[in-house]
């Protein structure tokens, strides 16, 4: 790395620190975190819904939204298909408005129902009246009827809006792993966890970004959040500390950036704009909006980096655009899960084909069988699998007309199997 890219890195890490202690005092709360109560929760009221008091009630409203000929299933079947054919491309708005549909059915439910709506929530009251709760039980019937058929949809709009910025991510996060906790905001004297500890906690963490309900993700976040407090120790003594709110951003982006979880703004839209609004009320919210301010300063860094970058005098832009337009950006991925691990540059020589690439690849993962496997080639979040014979350098030519507007990254990957979310739409 060159002298003046090493000065930018470090004007990015003084800039992600002060940001980040900004952003902690403006979400401020006044006490010290300890074990997460609503962790607690949440595993007490784990399919709770779905136990032999409620059943029967649960089991009632999933075949009366399935039932295309009740008013309640009739509304639903033309929200979907409205959705999935409308033009709207911001995977916000729909996520808005998916939101507000689902508390319209539970409303509907709670002010049009039945009697046997009424003789069915009356008898699941009776049998579990400690851990009965309509809105729950509503909220779970909601989503599986309208979130889940309506996932592969908002999936779709989210890989073409955000899969450029996750590319960006993955070589800010890179950057981050290099540095201390300290470097990054940490004021605390903590030490480094533990390759043990981060595994758990990127057990977790890899669970958000493959399960589909957002009360799902919120539960192994909060898990990981949780195991983070655990394993905080401090590097003097040993012994466990309590995280203010300045040090928890910087340590949150630490973690994230340590276990590779590049979809972390997203993972943060997700929840914020799906989950129960009852529940961003408290605990959870906190963390949630915790999480969603470490995507945003990583998205920030990447903005600076750019700019950063290129102020640097003519002669300068036109031999890094020359000398760029004989690389690619390839995007590792974990051939078990899908999900991405790295973006690595790769250097081309002159005439390379896609079937060169392969072969690199494949020597370097140790693929089996190379034959099931192919070199997909993803700009501006639509992607494309390349023939064996197409040349790289056509490819780069009409990218690097356009460095500002366009995005471009390859993926090695096998030809029939899909990767983890967001990168699922191939």
């Amino acid at each position: 790395m060159g002298r003046r890219a090493v000065n930018v890195m470090e004007k990015i890490i003084r800039w992600l620190k002060e940001a980040s202690q900004k952003v902690a005092e403006a979400i401020y709360q006044p006490f010290k975190f300890s074990e997460l109560a609503t962790i607690k929760q949440l595993e007490e009221k784990r399919d709770y819904y779905k136990e032999n008091s409620n059943a029967s009630l649960y089991t009632y409203l999933i075949k009366l939204g399935r039932n295309k000929r009740t008013k309640f299933g009739k509304c639903i079947k033309n929200f979907i298909n409205s959705t999935k054919t409308s033009s709207e491309e911001s995977s916000i708005i729909v996520m808005e408005n998916i939101r507000q549909f689902m508390n319209e059915m539970k409303n509907y439910l709670i002010a049009n129902g039945d009697v046997k709506y009424d003789k069915e929530v009356i008898k699941a009251k009776s049998k579990g009246p400690k851990t009965f709760d309509l809105d729950e039980i509503l909220e779970n019937v909601v989503c599986e009827l309208v979130l889940i058929p309506l996932k592969e949809h908002l999936d779709d709009l989210i890989f073409r809006e955000f899969s450029p910025s996750v590319t960006l991510v993955m070589e800010v996060m890179y950057h981050v792993r290099e540095s201390s906790l300290h470097e990054v905001g940490v004021k605390a004297p903590l030490r480094p966890f533990s390759e043990e500890e981060l595994a758990i906690i990127r057990n977790d963490l890899y669970k958000i970004q493959t399960s589909d309900l957002p009360s799902e993700k919120l539960k192994y976040f909060l898990a990981a959040v949780s195991s983070i407090f655990k394993f905080t120790k401090s590097y003097i003594s040993g012994r466990k500390v309590d995280i203010c709110t300045d040090d928890f951003i910087p340590l949150l982006i630490w973690v994230l950036s340590q276990c590779r979880t590049f979809t972390v703004e997203v993972e943060a839209l997700y929840m914020c704009y799906l989950l129960n609004p009852s529940i961003m009320l408290g605990e959870s919210g906190y963390y949630t909006r915790s999480l969603l301010s470490a995507g945003a300063l990583l998205n920030e860094t990447n903005k600076i980096f750019r700019n950063s970058a290129t102020d640097v005098d003519s002669c300068q832009c036109s031999n890094r655009i020359e000398e760029s337009s004989k690389e690619i950006k390839m995007v590792i991925i974990d051939q078990l899960n899908g999900l991405p691990l790295n973006v690595k540059t790769i250097r081309l020589k002159p005439n390379t084909k896609a079937k060169d690439i392969c072969s690199v690849m494949a020597r370097k993962l140790h693929v089996k069988h190379p034959e099931f496997f192919g070199l997909f080639m993803v700009v501006d979040g639509k992607a494309k699998i390349l023939n064996d014979n197409f040349r790289l350098e056509t490819i780069q030519e009409s990218v690097q007309r356009d460095l500002r507007s366009k995005n471009c990254f390859f993926i090695y990957k096998e030809i029939n199997k899909k990767l983890a979310w967001p990168f699922s739409n191939y």
